[in-house]
């Protein structure tokens, strides 16, 4: 229940979203032991109400890693009038980041044009920041790429604050912070996956083999 990407947390965070499907299971006569934690903080919450079935140090800031690009994409999918065809042109700034900070790679290639809805695989599936630099540089306004990264992450900001995110501030459009305050808790990264999870896109592409 916990996908690859939340695993690339490094052990910081943890959390489990559990859906009445998944918890339709036939009880065994005895009740297994409860696995080992060794994560700093972890949830696990009830994906059909929100309700918390497990806490612990669930609401202290941590740095979120790669679990961003579950925001990244939130932002992009929930843009009005969005054009999953849409083409956008691979930079070889993308690429020379991914390089620079020895980053994941959806292995893009400049001058490629994929088109949206295989940047948000290329991002989500590999953990591709080359794939999300591109999204961000997309859909975020401004004139320079710099100026577009950074509207980006304002939208990023302002969705955690609607979704009452009280303790999650994000730096970063795909979890490399250049200032080490690219921060959440478990139970905001909980509240996000679960919102992300309404979305039928996201679950599409997020249960991709």
């Amino acid at each position: 229940m916990i996908s690859n990407l939340m695993r690339r947390a490094k052990g910081a965070l943890a959390v489990t979203i559990a859906t009445g499907a998944l918890l339709t299971a036939t009880a065994p006569a005895q009740a297994a032991a409860v696995p080992a934690l060794t994560a700093a903080g972890a949830i696990v919450i009830d994906g059909a109400n929100g309700t918390t079935l497990m806490a612990k140090d669930a609401d202290t800031k941590r740095p979120m890693a790669s679990t961003t690009k579950i925001m990244t994409a939130v932002v992009v999918t929930s843009l009005p009038d969005l054009d999953l065809d849409q083409k956008v042109t691979v930079k070889q700034e993308y690429l020379d980041y991914v390089y620079l900070k020895g980053a994941s790679s959806a292995q893009l290639k400049a001058g490629a044009t994929p088109t949206v809805r295989q940047l948000l695989y290329g991002m989500m599936l590999p953990s591709g920041c080359d794939a999300a630099y591109a999204l961000a540089d997309t859909f975020g306004t401004g004139t320079t790429m710099a100026a577009r990264t950074t509207d980006f992450i304002a939208k990023m900001n302002a969705k955690a604050r609607e979704l009452g995110m009280a303790n999650t501030v994000f730096d970063s459009f795909d979890g490399i912070s250049p200032t080490g305050n690219n921060l959440t808790s478990p139970r905001d990264l909980a509240q996000l996956t679960r919102h992300a999870m309404t979305s039928p896109l996201f679950q599409t592409l997020v249960k991709t083999t």
